[in-house]
């Protein structure tokens, strides 16, 4: 059961990684290559 839950526990981090990422590119703080 223990397994179960560190699985989960690391799918959600890569989840939320993956997020935060997007919403850093939506912002455009990184917009180094779509600079017009």
């Amino acid at each position: 059961m223990f397994y179960a839950i560190w699985v989960l526990g690391v799918l959600l981090a890569i989840m939320l990684s993956v997020v935060i990422n997007i919403s850093i590119e939506k912002t455009g703080r990184f917009d180094e290559h779509d600079n017009d």
